[in-house]
């Protein structure tokens, strides 16, 4: 199961990254326990050609603000 999903993140990952000009995802986070899971899923999936930042914020607000300001 868990690597089912482990996949389904780097699918997610490598969209992400060819809908992106730059490569590189960020990726706001609200807990440790996503933290990890998403520096996992980073170090499994990420590469020369594309690069996953893992962000901590409080709340799902607390990423929305961040992303409308830019400061993600």
């Amino acid at each position: 199961m868990a690597s089912t999903l482990q996949l389904i993140l780097c699918l997610g990952m490598a969209a992400l990254c060819l809908a992106n000009p730059v490569n590189n995802v960020r990726w706001c986070v609200k807990s440790e326990i996503e933290l990890k899971k998403c520096k996992d899923v980073s170090q499994t999936c990420g590469g020369d050609q594309a690069t996953l930042s893992c962000v901590l914020k409080g709340s799902v607000d607390d990423c929305l603000k961040a992303i409308a300001v830019s400061s993600f």
